[in-house]
């Protein structure tokens, strides 16, 4: 809230100044032009306070479709709320987790009005965050609510909901609700982050819901985002910026009420922000869906985060024609044999049921700590389950421990494996994902591999949408990438080469990782060889390979040089 004196000054500014703003955005924005003049002799001692809601549409608990018939106001909890005087914000608080607010030095017998911002900010302090949800359809403009205007005489009371625009059959009015209920998602789920951590820096975030926002493929400022995603703006190898974009096209799918779908993607931001991502992204999910080691632990984790943010043991999503269809996913049980073949350390249900319960049994306290802790963050395995496990085991009291072992031995994931699953055993039905990481034991041409070992890749997984190439969403699943370690004494300068073979149709490509960060990449040829030199610091790298041009379960291998 600001003192009598500020609003005293920053009165005088709005009359000295002829002042133009533009706060865009679905929700009930302006655009106010002119010169602001008060009578001589306003007083500031009114006080003008409210509660600002929102209308929350619930869910089926059976089937995940939105209930329109279960409509409830919820309080719009630590948003931005604005006093405006003549179009301008003269004054600004927060509301309290009870959705008040209150400007105790108001002008007097004034015409003014309330402005409430889709964003939670804090600039100071312990703690700090700073996030808005925008429309990316409208040349990003930040989503406001503003009230009618009023007059403050000696004091005034101004209540504002954000309405769902839902008229019985279709939504037939602005939908102001739905960046309200995106931002009070995020809320909980920052929430949820102090409890543990109370000196918690967020980066900035970006939020961009539409109600253009659909399932198709296209541009983002037309609305066709392809799904509800997390993604990061790079300058180079450091993030500019941090984006979720979130679906919102009725009849097709909106999200804005999916408070799992909003937690998952936020859970993905937690790990930009907080901890560490090394997922590939692409599709994921149901049925029989071995993954890859690293979008397993990613999407795991997403959908563990959803119940864990949101007090909840099942994740749901709402789509189709009136938001009536949709899933749900039980966070309080384990992979389901039934769907085929066998649990483990390359499924995201099984990644989900973990670390959902080791929360739910161990306390949000030690993920937390080890999700953000510098053993896993800037370890030299890459983020999956066991880099995971190896940390939490770092920390944790026995208690703990056993109810993590007890967890992973439930989801067939050997509880004896260091951070590179060295005692894994479980291969997910093919012989070529095992051992986890290949040990490079030795430096020259060619590298001779512990125990005689070859590095081979398969696609027995993959479903490829042509016969030339895999889409990038099939380029996520188990066996598509191989994996190698090795460690270097001193820094030097060191020219990598990989050879896929058979030679026919293979392009081999291969990245390099060292403590928590991808520091090179080579996929330049478009043949059997690959070859990168580059200046390395002394330290344990992760060597991961591939074929691009993978189109059949038969084995790619590879033969690698260090020089």
């Amino acid at each position: 809230m600001q003192t009598l004196e500020k609003l005293q000054a920053a009165l005088l500014a709005v009359i000295a100044s002829c002042l133009l703003i533009a706060c865009g955005g679905g929700g009930g924005g302006n655009t106010t032009t002119g010169v602001t003049t008060l009578p001589l002799g306003t007083t500031f001692t009114a006080v003008v306070s409210g509660v600002v809601r929102y209308e929350r549409v619930g869910f089926s608990a059976a089937s995940g479709a939105l209930n329109y018939g279960n409509i409830s106001a919820l309080p719009v909890r630590g948003a931005t709320v604005e006093l405006v005087f003549a179009g301008n914000a003269i004054a600004s608080t927060q509301t309290n987790a009870s959705g008040q607010y209150s400007f105790s030095a108001a002008p007097n017998s004034t015409t003014l009005a309330i402005r409430v911002r889709a964003e939670l900010k804090q600039a100071s302090g312990a703690a700090q965050w700073d996030v808005s949800v925008r429309d990316n359809t409208n040349a990003d403009a930040l989503y406001t609510m503003q009230s009618v205007n009023f007059n403050s005489g000696a004091g005034a009371s101004q209540n504002l909901t954000a309405a769902s625009g839902w008229g019985g059959a279709s939504y037939t009015s602005a939908r102001v609700a739905g960046p309200f209920a995106i931002l009070d998602t995020i809320y909980e789920s920052q929430q949820k982050v102090l409890s543990a951590q109370p000196n918690t820096i967020f980066p900035v975030l970006k939020v961009f819901w539409s109600i253009n926002n659909n399932t198709g493929s296209g541009q983002l400022i037309t609305g066709d985002i392809g799904t509800s995603f997390f993604t990061e703006l790079s300058n180079g190898m450091v993030v500019s910026e941090r984006r979720m974009y979130i679906l919102g096209r009725e009849n097709n799918d909106t999200d804005e009420y999916d408070g799992s779908v909003v937690a998952h993607e936020w859970g993905h931001y937690y790990q930009s922000a907080l901890s560490r991502d090394d997922s590939m992204g692409g599709r994921h999910g149901g049925g029989d869906d071995r993954l890859d080691r690293r979008i397993a632990f990613s999407e795991g984790w997403g959908n563990a985060w959803s119940g864990i943010a949101q007090s909840r043991n099942s994740y749901s999503d709402s789509s189709g024609n009136s938001q009536g269809s949709g899933f749900v996913l039980a966070l309080n049980s384990g992979y389901n044999t039934a769907f085929g073949g066998v649990k483990g350390w390359f499924r995201e249900q099984s990644i989900q049921y973990i670390i959902w319960s080791l929360s739910a049994q161990a306390g949000f306290q030690g993920v937390h700590q080890t999700l953000t802790g510098n053993t896993f963050r800037t370890g030299a395995a890459l983020s999956d389950i066991h880099s995971f496990a190896a940390a939490y085991r770092s920390t944790a009291s026995a208690t703990s421990t056993s109810a993590l072992n007890l967890l992973l031995s439930s989801e067939s994931i050997n509880t004896n494996s260091d951070m590179f699953g060295s005692a894994e055993n479980n291969n997910g039905g093919n012989s070529a994902t095992l051992p986890y990481y290949r040990q490079i034991s030795a430096l020259g041409n060619p590298v001779v591999l512990s125990g005689g070992q070859t590095i081979c890749t398969t696609a027995q997984y993959t479903t490829f949408k042509n016969s030339s190439s895999a889409s990038d969403g099939d380029r996520n699943k188990l066996g598509y990438f191989a994996y190698a370690r090795f460690s270097l004494a001193s820094a030097a300068t060191r020219t990598i080469t990989v050879v896929g073979s058979p030679a026919s149709g293979v392009d081999a490509d291969f990245e390099i990782h060292s403590a928590g960060q991808r520091v090179a990449v080579a996929e330049i040829a478009t043949n059997q060889t690959e070859t990168l030199t580059n200046a390395f610091a002394a330290g344990d790298y992760v060597l991961v390979m591939y074929d691009f041009n993978k189109v059949s379960p038969a084995n790619t291998c590879y033969s690698v040089s260090i020089q």
